[in-house]
């Protein structure tokens, strides 16, 4: 900074350093005053500036200290405005949301409410249905029920000497039975021609084989076999090995059956069908009536009661097994030289065994197969009041000579005529008998050993197979007896 000597009142200030070069005379002493007036206005003009720029330098800290508050203050508000923004967006977020739940519940109330009225009017459009259906066998029934009248007056009027054959009465269903299961005797086979009522109720019995999405069921198959079958029913059926020609036959009791053909569909089958062809149904003197087709051969009737199965016999005379050519998958062949290797086709494995039924059902045909047996030999020691190793020897004793007589049989009628042998030595083969003939001897049989057991009884060391007490039937056959309704 410059300083300066300021002058005297009144006074022009000379400078000290001047005083040498000042000329003589007034004309250099007033240029010399002139030029040292003019120096020190511009060292005041400097000193003027120097504080103003002070002075700037001082607002200028003082506008910096007061600015970085504001600057916080501004970028605080900057910060409380975009949560606020944020704040409103998210709100509106929410309210959309909302708006769509509202509008999906709604949608799905009006799903439910269109569901329930479609159920509803499948509901009525079943009852109608049911109704008809209903209203078509009672006319069916009313039908029936007229012509098995005229043929009784018919029957009356040509054989009056004869039985007459039982009337069926309809009561909002098929027929009801009132007699149990019995086997015609040979001299019992007159037979008069009826007008389909047990056809039609082995039909119902065929249809509902195949329930659909009822197999599931356990319950279905209980209240199927019900409806059927009677307490004392049984189900015989016949198998095939395939593999070995080898023939067995199992029996499958009442209590067993809503098992069995429950676990056919646990087992990855999805149907079961059964046809019938060239029904003929007969009544037999006794109240017994037979329906004769290939699968199915007697029914039983009587005149009040349902129609229930009381025996079914089912011989398998083989089976084929399919499959679907999307499963079989191709593979190429290990150890293979060439550089494209051959591919060989992979089938997947059979859900059945060699008898063509699945293991499990199987099984279950074992175990009802071996307690029928059990059964009978307990039946045996019951009533001639013998031992268990004795009543067994006695059924293996006359089962093995029932197996003997079958087997000659066979043999005989398998025997081929010879062209060169005119004449036949030995004894002459025994008179052939049907399916039907067959079982009333043998039952006749069976009664006569149990009620006089043999005094020497014959002991065998081990239980004879099933497959040499069994004969394989020339059908399957089906016998039926219904269950009497009571009054309460």
């Amino acid at each position: 900074m410059s300083t300066a000597i300021p002058s005297a009142a009144g006074a022009t200030p000379q400078p000290s350093a001047l005083h040498s070069q000042i000329p003589s005379g007034p004309q250099g002493y007033a240029n010399a005053q002139a030029q040292a007036q003019h120096i020190f206005r511009q060292k005041q003009l400097m000193a003027i500036k120097q504080q103003q720029l002070i002075h700037q330098q001082q607002q200028l800290m003082q506008q910096q200290h007061l600015t970085q508050p504001q600057a916080q203050l501004m970028l605080r508000k900057q910060q409380i405005q975009q949560m606020q923004f944020l704040r409103s967006q998210e709100h509106q977020h929410l309210q959309q949301e909302q708006l769509l739940l509202q509008q999906q519940q709604q949608q799905q109330q009006q799903q439910q409410q269109q569901q329930q009225q479609q159920q509803q009017q499948q509901q009525q459009q079943q009852q109608q249905q049911q109704q008809q259906q209903q209203q078509q066998q009672q006319q069916q029934q009313q039908q029936q029920q007229q012509q098995l009248q005229k043929q009784q007056q018919q029957q009356e009027t040509v054989k009056p000497n004869t039985s007459t054959t039982p009337i069926i009465k309809s009561e909002d269903s098929l027929s009801a039975i009132t007699k149990t299961m019995a086997v015609p005797s040979p001299k019992c086979m007159n037979r008069t021609q009826t007008s389909g009522q047990a056809v039609l109720r082995l039909v119902q019995f065929a249809e509902q084989l195949n329930p659909g999405e009822q197999a599931m069921d356990r319950s279905f198959w209980d209240s199927f076999v019900q409806d059927f079958y009677t307490s004392s029913s049984s189900l015989k059926l016949g198998l095939l090995n395939i593999e070995s020609n080898e023939r067995r036959v199992f029996e499958v009791n009442q209590s067993l059956l809503a098992r069995c053909l429950h676990t056919q569909y646990m087992c990855s089958i999805s149907s079961v069908q059964m046809t019938l062809g060239k029904t003929a149904e007969y009544i037999f003197p006794g109240g017994i009536m037979n329906v004769e087709c290939p699968k199915a051969t007697q029914f039983v009737m009587s005149s009040e009661g349902i129609w229930k199965i009381e025996h079914m016999d089912f011989s398998c005379q083989g089976f084929e097994e399919y499959i679907d050519r999307a499963s079989i998958r191709s593979e190429p062949i290990p150890n293979s030289k060439k550089k494209t290797p051959p591919h060989h086709s992979v089938f997947p494995d059979s859900p059945i065994n060699k008898w063509g039924l699945p293991p499990k059902l199987f099984h279950i045909l074992q175990i009802s197969d071996i307690a029928e047996r059990l059964g009978e030999v307990a039946f045996h020691s019951i009533v001639t009041g013998l031992g268990p190793q004795d009543s067994l020897s006695a059924i293996a004793f006359h089962k093995q000579q029932e197996l003997v007589k079958d087997n000659d049989n066979e043999a005989m009628r398998n025997m081929a005529s010879s062209p060169v042998v005119k004449t036949q030595t030995g004894a002459r083969p025994q008179q052939t008998f049907t399916p039907q003939q067959q079982a009333a001897i043998r039952q006749q049989q069976m009664h006569a050993a149990l009620q006089q057991p043999p005094t020497t009884p014959h002991y065998q060391p081990t239980y004879p197979a099933n497959n040499q007490f069994t004969t394989t039937p020339t059908t399957p056959s089906a016998t039926t007896s219904p269950m009497t309704r009571k009054a309460i």
